[in-house]
């Protein structure tokens, strides 16, 4: 994870350098140090706080801490992107920390928190994403759905439980997920594109699309001759 081949590397520097009268020229530490602390006071006092922005990566402890603190900093205004970064991150203290935020009473970041959980393919991610499903919060809960990256019987079958349910928040996240359910979510599929509100449909039929094979096509059919054939 730590990348390390550079510092051994030939055209490595090993010393401060600074352009002065427009060639390169060696410096001290503590010249190379204090002429960048004046670079980014002066830009902050011409143009905000706003304009400083730092580059990281994941090969860095010190960057995974640096966006942690921001993701965990209220009203911070680099905490939604940092959030977005933990997700492409991945760690273990990326996830840990995601988990923590998906419970926070700020509901955008609870769910910037959950759809950045999404991101990450670990066993410990998926079970939080699958638990969220429940949270009493419906924006918590949509965006639970919405990163889930597939669907088994037992999410089908809960799935299918919300669609039934009627709440207007969660029908159609629910049956947009449910395209990546297989034949498994076909019925409750049909359900929705042959009973349910208009919008509901639409999404439906294109989930049955999504799905694919002969059954799907077959339902389609089905759907032409009894329901809507413009979502069809």
């Amino acid at each position: 994870r730590f990348s390390y081949e550079a510092l051994n590397g030939e055209e490595r520097l090993t010393t401060p350098m600074l352009k002065q009268g427009g060639q390169w020229k060696t410096v001290d530490w503590t010249t190379a140090l204090e002429y960048v602390a004046r670079g980014l006071t002066q830009i902050k006092v011409d143009h905000g706080p706003a304009a400083i922005g730092a580059l990281g990566a994941s090969q860095s402890k010190e960057a995974e801490a640096t966006l942690v603190e921001l993701a965990t900093k209220p009203g911070d205004s680099g905490q939604a992107t940092a959030i977005v970064a933990l997700g492409s991150l991945g760690s273990e203290k990326a996830t840990s920390t995601l988990i923590d935020l998906a419970s926070k009473p700020d509901i955008q970041v609870a769910a910037a928190a959950v759809r950045s959980l999404g991101l990450i393919d670990s066993p410990e991610a998926r079970k939080a994403v699958r638990s969220l499903i429940d949270s009493p919060d419906t924006s918590v809960a949509a965006a639970a759905i919405t990163a889930l990256d597939s669907i088994d019987g037992e999410l089908a079958e809960r799935l299918g439980r919300i669609v039934k349910s009627g709440d207007p928040q969660m029908i159609i996240p629910a049956l947009s997920a449910l395209g990546k359910g297989g034949e498994a979510a076909l019925p409750i599929l049909k359900f929705a594109a042959l009973q349910g509100h208009q919008n509901g449909r639409w999404v439906a039929v294109n989930s049955i699309g999504q799905i694919g094979g002969g059954k799907a096509i077959a339902l389609l059919g089905e759907i032409l001759e009894q329901g809507d054939r413009q979502a069809a």
